[in-house]
This record gives structure tokens, C-alpha cells and sequence, in this order.
């Protein structure tokens, strides 16, 4: 078999070379790093996770406590009833305009609390007692601002108030008692969740977590370490609703 020449094996040879090198970026050359390429488009992807409201949310340390969020449904969610933890039993306590009264461990009547019904945005407060806690020796009133409220306890032997986001939701072992609450939008009230111990009667508060990703608009206690929760986060500008399991670990 005849070889070719020599330089027609020098041309094959250096026009691949050529060709490389011409179609590559020269110095002066624009680079362009917006194209849609798949190892931009992981990136994004990527980015766009670690932007996720939720992302650190997921799993929050307050105090030896730490809170870890999982995903549910709502079907889950409604294999738990809702219960109410407050009697409407009133008994112990006087109202006379917007103030309320009760007596103390001398018998001696004593003001409990006072609300103000003027126009002021910022000293308009008005109580409106529910009842009392159950197992507890807490009354409980709902506290209604001129925008927002909340709810207080009102303990009936030393008159200790308790400030609470939601009415008070009590574990199965009755040791914990948690209050939660949902406000993306409006913004007027606490957004997140308090948690507080039950000891000798008494409560005494062991976490406070305020949320800015989700809201929480209900919780059910699974066991005495987990909760199923209805949560509230924005799509589109708009509430919308999901569901999750809340585990309650100490570290």
C-alpha cells in the first residue's frame, strides 16, 4: 500500500489543531456565562432551594430545645380530634365596665385587669374572659387590641399573668402546654409559637419562637414530644395552607 506524502499528512493533521483553536474564546473574545447550558440551569436549581422560605426553618434550636418541622398531609392532620382546654367557669372573678376583679389569698378583692376603650391606637385594650384552663387554677381572657389581640392567664391564687399567642393547647401527659399563631400579612400579631412546662401547677415558660417564613394556625398533640400542625406560608402573595409534623427534642 502506496503512504501519502508527507505533506498532505501534515495538513490532515494540522487543520483539527486550527479548527479547535479558532472556535475557542480568544482574549479579547466576550465570554457569555447567562446561557441556559445544563450546568447553569443545576446551579439555579440549586439556588432557588437554598432560597426556599422554608429552607431554615426546617429545624430550629431555642434554649436545650430544638424544633424540628416535617412534611404531612391533611389527612394525617385530621386523624387527631380538636379539643378545647378551657371550662367556661368564671367563678372567683367580678366585672365592672372594662375591668375585672377577683380575690386574693386574705380575701381581700383585688383588680385584675383593666381595659381602656378609648380611640388611642396604642392604649385601646379590652379583656373578655373565657372561662378557665382545665387541671389548671388559670383564668383565661381574650385580649383584644384596637388591630391584633392576643390571650392572657390570669393564675387565681397569686394572680401571675401568663401572655399566650392562641388558647393554650395541652400535651397528653399534661406537662407541656403549647400556644401558636399565624400572621404573614396583617403582621399586627406575634407570628410563631410559645412553649411553656407545667410544674406544681404552676407555668413556666421554655421557649419562644417567632416564625418568619410559615405561620401556625392550629396544632394537635400526637404524643407527648409531637405535634400535627396546620401551617400558613405565602404562594403568590396570598396565604396558603400545609400541613406538618412538629418534633420537640432536647439537645
Amino acid at each position: 500500500m502506496r503512504s501519502k506524502p508527507l505533506l498532505l499528512n501534515l495538513l490532515v493533521i494540522s487543520f483539527p489543531l486550527f479548527f479547535i483553536w479558532n472556535c475557542g474564546p480568544r482574549k479579547n473574545d466576550a465570554v457569555d456565562t447567562n446561557t441556559d447550558s445544563t450546568v447553569n440551569h443545576s446551579s439555579k436549581v440549586l439556588a432557588q432551594v437554598l432560597a426556599s422560605p422554608d429552607t431554615n426553618e426546617r429545624q430550629i434550636q431555642s434554649g436545650q430545645f430544638i424544633f424540628t418541622f416535617e412534611p404531612s398531609t391533611k389527612k394525617i392532620y385530621h386523624q387527631y380530634p380538636t379539643k378545647s382546654f378551657i371550662m367556661p367557669d368564671s367563678s372567683g372573678l367580678r366585672q365592672e365596665g372594662l375591668n375585672w376583679y377577683a380575690l386574693d389569698m386574705e380575701g381581700k378583692e383585688k383588680l385584675v385587669l383593666s381595659g381602656n376603650d378609648n380611640e388611642g391606637f396604642d392604649s385601646f385594650v379590652v379583656y373578655e374572659c373565657l372561662g378557665s384552663v382545665k387541671n389548671l387554677p388559670y383564668w383565661v381572657f381574650k385580649v383584644n387590641f384596637y388591630e391584633g389581640g392576643m390571650f392572657t392567664l390570669v393564675n387565681k391564687n397569686t394572680g401571675e399573668k401568663i401572655d399566650l399567642v392562641s388558647p393554650p393547647i395541652i400535651s397528653p401527659d399534661q406537662k407541656w402546654l403549647i400556644s401558636v399563631s399565624s400572621d404573614l400579612i396583617a403582621e399586627f400579631n406575634f407570628n410563631g409559637f410559645v412553649l411553656l412546662e407545667i410544674k406544681d401547677q404552676k407555668l413556666v415558660k421554655s421557649a419562644e419562637v417567632a416564625l418568619k417564613t410559615k405561620g401556625i394556625e392550629d396544632a394537635k398533640w400526637i404524643d407527648n414530644n409531637t405535634l400535627s400542625i396546620k401551617e400558613t406560608y405565602i404562594q403568590n402573595d396570598e396565604e396558603a395552607t400545609r400541613y406538618s409534623i412538629l418534633r420537640i427534642g432536647v439537645k
